[in-house]
């Protein structure tokens, strides 16, 4: 990127008409399927597994796992997220973006070839959902 663009040229230059398509459709769908439900997820402190199947069938899970697609876009992700977070909640993006963008790259990346096989795929689908389990030292 040339030294003089202003921030105007630089999203100008980083999102491509394919990416300002994908976040119409990313609008779309989570206003449709997903902003009517957001209240009553985050006051149930719960995410139907549903969702995750749903995120899956529309390809929004894995973007840039790099071992789920050969065009694996990190912008397309950035974009995914950026749309997550329009609807104030924290639940359901975190819950969305540690399972595609933690866990799911993680083992993409890292894991041996038989994990990869039992969970990269069925990660995707969102049949399966990777989580983060944290423990403090004294705990």
């Amino acid at each position: 990127m040339p030294r003089e663009m202003g921030w105007r040229d630089l999203f100008d230059w980083l999102f491509t008409e394919e990416h300002r398509l994908f976040r119409k459709s990313v609008r779309r769908f989570l206003e449709k399927e997903i902003a009517p439900h957001v209240a009553d997820w985050e006051r149930e402190r719960a995410l139907p597994r549903a969702v995750f199947q749903r995120f899956g069938e529309m390809g929004y899970l894995g973007l840039a796992a790099p071992a789920s697609t050969e065009d694996a876009d990190v912008v397309a992700e950035a974009v995914l997220y950026e749309e997550l977070g329009r609807y104030g909640t924290g639940g359901v993006a975190s819950a969305i973006g540690y399972h595609a963008g933690g866990a799911l790259p993680l083992v993409a990346a890292f894991g041996r070839p038989e994990l990869k096989d039992r969970y990269v795929k069925p990660s995707l689908q969102g049949e399966q959902v990777g989580g983060l389990a944290l423990k403090e030292p004294a705990g």
